[in-house]
Protein backbone atom coordinates (compact mmCIF):
# COMPACT_ATOMS: atom_id res chain seq x y z
CA UNK A 1 0.00 0.00 0.00
CA UNK A 2 2.49 2.45 0.73
CA UNK A 3 4.32 1.71 -2.39
CA UNK A 4 1.54 2.36 -4.18
CA UNK A 5 0.90 6.16 -2.41
CA UNK A 6 4.59 6.68 -3.35
CA UNK A 7 3.71 6.23 -6.62
CA UNK A 8 0.91 8.49 -6.81
CA UNK A 9 2.87 10.86 -5.15
CA UNK A 10 5.99 11.04 -8.39
CA UNK A 11 2.89 10.54 -10.56
CA UNK A 12 1.30 13.79 -8.72
CA UNK A 13 4.72 15.84 -8.71
CA UNK A 14 5.77 15.03 -11.50
CA UNK A 15 2.77 16.05 -13.48
CA UNK A 16 2.49 19.27 -11.74
CA UNK A 17 6.14 20.17 -12.71
CA UNK A 18 5.10 19.16 -16.01
CA UNK A 19 1.91 21.57 -15.95
CA UNK A 20 3.93 24.21 -14.78
CA UNK A 21 7.34 23.86 -16.69
CA UNK A 22 4.77 24.14 -20.02
CA UNK A 23 2.39 26.86 -19.03
CA UNK A 24 6.03 29.23 -18.26
CA UNK A 25 6.46 27.71 -21.72
CA UNK A 26 3.53 28.86 -23.58
CA UNK A 27 3.59 32.40 -21.66
CA UNK A 28 7.02 32.72 -22.64
CA UNK A 29 6.50 31.64 -26.50
CA UNK A 30 3.12 34.08 -26.52
CA UNK A 31 5.30 36.88 -25.41
CA UNK A 32 7.84 35.77 -28.48
CA UNK A 33 4.89 35.43 -30.91
CA UNK A 34 2.36 38.72 -29.58
CA UNK A 35 4.85 41.33 -28.16
CA UNK A 36 6.86 43.65 -30.38
CA UNK A 37 10.09 43.08 -30.58
CA UNK A 38 12.09 46.42 -29.83
CA UNK A 39 16.15 46.99 -29.29
CA UNK A 40 17.27 48.07 -26.06
CA UNK A 41 20.39 49.06 -24.39
CA UNK A 42 21.85 46.97 -21.29
CA UNK A 43 22.19 49.69 -18.36
CA UNK A 44 23.24 47.47 -15.74
CA UNK A 45 22.85 44.71 -13.50
CA UNK A 46 20.17 44.24 -10.29
CA UNK A 47 21.51 42.17 -7.88
CA UNK A 48 19.92 38.47 -7.14
CA UNK A 49 17.05 37.92 -4.56
CA UNK A 50 19.31 36.73 -1.30
CA UNK A 51 22.08 34.58 -2.02
CA UNK A 52 20.95 33.55 -5.78
CA UNK A 53 23.48 35.00 -7.53
CA UNK A 54 22.75 33.17 -10.19
CA UNK A 55 19.63 34.83 -10.67
CA UNK A 56 21.28 38.05 -11.23
CA UNK A 57 18.80 40.65 -13.51
CA UNK A 58 19.85 42.29 -16.25
CA UNK A 59 18.60 45.99 -16.93
CA UNK A 60 17.66 47.27 -20.25
CA UNK A 61 16.09 50.74 -21.60
CA UNK A 62 14.31 50.78 -24.93
CA UNK A 63 12.20 54.04 -26.09
CA UNK A 64 8.82 52.70 -27.20
CA UNK A 65 6.81 54.41 -30.15
CA UNK A 66 5.86 57.19 -27.35
CA UNK A 67 9.10 58.60 -27.34
CA UNK A 68 9.63 57.42 -23.65
CA UNK A 69 12.46 55.66 -22.18
CA UNK A 70 11.54 52.74 -20.04
CA UNK A 71 13.43 49.96 -18.24
CA UNK A 72 13.04 46.46 -18.33
CA UNK A 73 14.38 43.94 -15.54
CA UNK A 74 14.76 40.68 -15.99
CA UNK A 75 16.12 37.63 -14.22
CA UNK A 76 18.61 36.01 -16.54
CA UNK A 77 20.90 32.66 -16.66
CA UNK A 78 24.02 33.62 -16.31
CA UNK A 79 24.47 31.01 -19.48
CA UNK A 80 22.20 32.74 -21.19
CA UNK A 81 23.09 35.02 -24.26
CA UNK A 82 21.61 38.63 -22.57
CA UNK A 83 23.60 37.36 -19.09
CA UNK A 84 27.04 37.55 -21.34
CA UNK A 85 25.60 41.57 -22.85
CA UNK A 86 28.08 43.96 -21.26
CA UNK A 87 26.81 47.94 -20.49
CA UNK A 88 25.78 49.67 -23.45
CA UNK A 89 25.24 46.40 -25.92
CA UNK A 90 22.38 46.19 -27.49
CA UNK A 91 19.95 43.46 -27.27
CA UNK A 92 16.03 42.84 -27.62
CA UNK A 93 13.32 43.09 -25.18
CA UNK A 94 9.68 42.41 -26.25
CA UNK A 95 6.99 44.60 -25.37
CA UNK A 96 3.37 44.35 -24.40
CA UNK A 97 1.68 46.95 -27.09
CA UNK A 98 -1.34 46.97 -24.60
CA UNK A 99 0.82 48.00 -22.00
CA UNK A 100 4.39 49.33 -23.03
CA UNK A 101 5.90 49.42 -19.75
CA UNK A 102 5.32 46.34 -19.30
CA UNK A 103 8.56 44.34 -21.07
CA UNK A 104 10.35 41.45 -20.86
CA UNK A 105 13.79 39.76 -21.93
CA UNK A 106 12.85 36.49 -23.54
CA UNK A 107 15.79 34.21 -24.74
CA UNK A 108 14.22 31.47 -27.02
CA UNK A 109 10.44 29.75 -26.29
CA UNK A 110 11.64 28.26 -23.15
CA UNK A 111 11.96 31.55 -21.26
CA UNK A 112 13.85 33.76 -19.30
CA UNK A 113 15.89 30.58 -17.48
CA UNK A 114 16.27 27.35 -18.80
CA UNK A 115 15.58 25.35 -15.61
CA UNK A 116 11.68 25.18 -17.39
CA UNK A 117 13.15 22.68 -19.72
CA UNK A 118 14.97 20.91 -17.10
CA UNK A 119 11.42 21.01 -14.78
CA UNK A 120 9.71 19.52 -17.71
CA UNK A 121 12.20 16.96 -18.42
CA UNK A 122 12.29 15.80 -15.19
CA UNK A 123 8.43 15.94 -13.75
CA UNK A 124 8.32 13.35 -16.97
CA UNK A 125 10.73 11.32 -15.47
CA UNK A 126 8.61 11.42 -12.24
CA UNK A 127 5.46 10.30 -14.19
CA UNK A 128 7.27 7.91 -16.07
CA UNK A 129 8.63 6.32 -12.60
CA UNK A 130 5.81 6.77 -10.83
CA UNK A 131 3.51 4.80 -13.35
CA UNK A 132 6.10 1.88 -13.28
CA UNK A 133 6.30 1.76 -9.61
CA UNK A 134 2.69 1.72 -9.42
CA UNK A 135 1.96 -1.03 -11.87
CA UNK A 136 5.02 -3.39 -10.24
CA UNK A 137 3.33 -2.83 -6.79
CA UNK A 138 -0.62 -3.66 -8.24
CA UNK A 139 0.54 -6.80 -10.41
CA UNK A 140 2.29 -8.24 -7.19
CA UNK A 141 -0.56 -8.48 -5.11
Amino acid sequence: MIVVLAAVLLVLVGGSSVVLGLRVRRRCARRLREWTAVEATVVGRSPGAGADVSQEGLVAQYRWHDGRVRTVRSAVSRTSVPWRSHQGETITVHVDPADPDEAAIVVGPWGEQRAVGLTVAIGIVFVVVGLVVGVVALSLR
